[in-house]
């Protein structure tokens, strides 16, 4: 009986830790895809400046969603971190 019992507990348990993995995996996919909407936006955005804008306006422009990207990228960086690091603490 105590083999069984153990059997189901490490069954529940080896569940619950793919269901982690796999719900972190998920929200690791839709960070990816959040990001790479944003980089599309941000390409269109810079093309649209470089064709019509002055020297300076365009650098200024540039620089500022360059920053803006960097600061995004940290931010799916820390958070894809984080997940990465309850999977790790739940296995």
């Amino acid at each position: 009986v105590n083999s069984i019992e153990r059997s189901g507990s490490e069954h529940l348990k080896a569940v619950t830790a793919y269901q982690r993995i796999h719900d972190g995996f998920h929200t690791a996919l839709q960070l990816a895809k959040e990001a790479l909407r944003h980089a599309v936006d941000t390409g269109s955005k810079l093309r649209s400046l470089l064709s019509r804008s002055e020297l300076d306006e365009t650098l200024r422009a540039s620089a500022l969603l360059v920053e803006q990207g960097l600061a995004f990228s940290g931010v799916l960086e820390n958070d894809m971190r984080g997940h990465l690091q309850s999977l790790k603490a739940n296995m």
